[in-house]
């Protein structure tokens, strides 16, 4: 360990993924009524997570998209991929991506 790294703040959120061209992917069957989208409705999403606009346009601002899941219509989930910085919101939890 050297003084940069043992005076750090930053900590590891957790495993990056990575999908490449070529990657080999399951077949997987349809799922009738299931779509994904990147959502960009800071209204809808500030009302999903329940919290101020300002937070969801603070994401963004820091590159991060917002993918929401929905089944016949109803949300049945959502991740937030960030391009730049990480964080567990429930955990308190912040990070620049390296």
């Amino acid at each position: 360990m050297n003084e940069l790294t043992k005076n750090s703040k930053q900590i590891v959120l957790g495993c990056r993924y990575h999908w490449w061209r070529g990657d080999t992917l399951p077949e997987l069957q349809p799922l009738p009524g299931f779509v994904t989208r990147i959502i960009e409705d800071k209204i809808f999403l500030a009302q999903l997570h329940a919290v101020n606009e300002d937070v969801i346009q603070a994401r963004f601002t820091e590159g991060a998209h917002c993918y929401v899941a929905f089944l016949e219509g109803v949300v049945v989930g959502y991740g937030w991929v960030g391009t730049k910085v990480g964080h567990i919101g429930s955990a308190d939890l912040h990070g620049v991506s390296s």
